[in-house]
């Protein structure tokens, strides 16, 4: 916000300081001079400079023109700001009287093919941020915000380095845990430590989910004729005792593992197509028993039809 604050300012002054009595201000060409923050007093002074007598890095030409912003001398006003605009771009520093200047840091840089660089000398896009921290990587770095017009809104763009040593790129609405990509293409929906390629605390609403087997086979080979299909009794046993079905996960360890959804579908599918027999199997006994009653109802009309003869003859 202070370099955003600094710019405005050195265009407002630049087009518009001292309008009162003139249409231009004179830049002093001291180029081989290079002024301590202590020589700065409550003003702002704007110099032509030779960029090696003031420190600037190779790359950025010759010449440039220079605006410093200062308080006070002793350094209760805060520090002395500098901005330098030279080929590359702009540069900016800041120094105090007890310490010196601090090392310049490139904050825009045009690379004459429409593409601009926010933190880098060489764009490679529309526009390339580059976040440099000075202390080393650790922690949340802010390196974009967007905010609304009414400023009650925002979302930033922040690069950390997660538990496991990967950067992450972190988009934060307002503030909250948002969606992170990390460097090995993980990607996080409300939790920062996304352990698969797609992490997500929370509810999903999807319209379909489609999901691979990945070499599991479909359980069709349950109806082949060599399949061992368990006994009722067995599986009744099994429940008593354990509580739940056999191959199929306990309570307990789906509360602790999660449930796998193509291996868990995969399952249940297995368990439906054995209910089928099952089901099947009841069928044709059912249609067993049927058929033995009625050939013993017919057995039993038969009789009463023979003993009702009988009775008639005697």
């Amino acid at each position: 916000m202070k370099l955003k604050i600094l710019i405005l300012l050195a265009v407002i002054l630049w087009q518009h300081a001292d309008a009162q009595v003139a249409d231009q201000i004179t830049v002093i060409n001291d180029q081989t001079t290079s002024e301590t923050p202590g020589s700065f007093s409550r003003e702002v002074r704007f110099k032509f400079k030779w960029n090696s007598s003031i420190g600037l890095p190779t790359g950025t030409g010759s010449y440039s023109s220079l605006m410093a912003i200062s308080p006070w001398s002793d350094d209760t006003g805060g520090p002395t700001h500098e901005l330098n605009f030279n080929q590359q771009g702009i540069y900016w520093r800041q120094g105090l009287r007890s310490s010196g200047w601090g090392s310049w840091k490139n904050i825009l840089t045009d690379d004459g093919n429409g593409n601009v660089g926010i933190g880098t000398i060489s764009p490679n896009a529309k526009l390339t941020v580059n976040q440099i921290n000075p202390s080393g990587w650790g922690g949340n770095l802010n390196a974009i915000s967007v905010v609304s017009p009414d400023n009650l809104y925002h979302l930033d763009v922040n690069t950390y380095v997660v538990a496991s040593g990967n950067v992450g790129y972190h988009f934060s609405p307002n503030g909250n845990t948002g969606m992170v990509v990390t460097t090995p293409g993980n990607v996080g929906i409300g939790t920062t430590s996304p352990d698969a390629k797609l992490a997500v605390k929370g509810q999903v609403h999807a319209q379909e989910v489609k999901v691979d087997l990945n070499g599991a086979v479909a359980p069709d080979y349950v109806f082949e004729k060599d399949y061992q299909l368990t006994s009722l009794e067995e599986i009744k046993n099994y429940i008593d005792q354990n509580k739940h079905l056999p191959e199929v996960p306990s309570a307990a360890a789906m509360e602790k593992n999660g449930v796998q959804l193509g291996e868990m579908n995969m399952l249940l599918l297995k368990k439906i197509e054995e209910l089928t027999l099952y089901v099947i199997e009841l069928k044709k006994s059912s249609d067993e028993f049927k058929n033995e009653s009625e050939l013993r109802k017919n057995d039993n009309a038969d009789l009463r039809r023979r003993l009702e003869v009988l009775e008639n003859k005697k």
